[in-house]
């Protein structure tokens, strides 16, 4: 059997609140995910799914419990072995893009390879142009964001996630700003970068249409998975 890419044990999150009780967000989450799944997380807001995401892609750390990347305990790595595990492993898509407003969109794309520094800069301004070309924005590469739309922005920063060509693709609401327009691109978008390049892809919506794009559904509500989640 295929030991599965990510497996989440008795995961707990818990938030201090100054003169108040914690607020328990998570409260004992269990999950596997397989080798190039493409899995999508439904739940309102608050519920707990995006808490989730920032746990497995060690933006922060749980109150109890275990994350296993593979035969890594994410709990037990240091601050630099987690960074590295970001820069090399990890690809995530932002619900606000957070790309550099004076960077153009090739210079944004190119930032991820250039802080790995393993790499020759005409290898990664190749494969920058290239991934320009997969989301459709070849004719953007010297745009600023500014002078981008919002679903160009976020396109750009689907190519800024891919560019260290991770192992797993992280998105987090990345329609949650856009039209239903922009919305179904984007997920389409998603879609076919988990057929073609068979990148393990999680992806956090409260949008249930595009999440039935997934192959496996879950809800989270009042931080546990529903039963029944698929």
């Amino acid at each position: 059997m295929t030991e599965p890419v990510f497996r989440l044990e008795n995961l707990h999150k818990s938030y201090k609140r100054e003169g108040r009780e914690d607020l328990e967000v998570l409260k004992g989450i269990h999950l596997e995910v397989g080798e190039k799944s493409f899995l999508t997380i439904v739940g309102k807001s608050g519920s707990g799914k995006s808490t989730i995401l920032q746990l497995m892609a060690a933006f922060d750390k749980p109150t109890s419990g275990e994350i296993w990347f593979r035969s890594q305990n994410l709990s037990v790595l240091s601050d630099v072995e987690l960074s590295t595990y970001r820069n090399r492993s990890i690809g995530f898509i932002f619900q606000f893009h957070h790309l550099l407003p004076e960077f153009t969109s090739l210079e944004n794309i190119l930032l991820p390879g250039l802080i790995r520094q393993e790499e020759k800069r005409q290898v990664l301004e190749n494969r920058a142009a290239s991934l320009l070309n997969l989301v459709g924005l070849s004719d953007r590469a010297d745009h600023k964001p500014s002078q981008l739309s919002g679903g160009e922005q976020q396109r750009v920063a689907i190519a800024r996630a891919l560019m260290n060509q991770p192992e797993v693709l992280f998105a987090d609401e990345p329609t949650g700003n856009l039209d239903s327009g922009n919305s179904e691109l984007i997920f389409s978008l998603l879609a076919k970068i988990h057929s073609e390049y068979e990148t393990t892809l999680v992806v956090v919506t409260h949008n249930l249409e595009l999440a039935r794009m997934g192959k496996t559904m879950l809800e989270i509500r009042d931080g546990m998975f529903a039963e029944g989640s698929n």
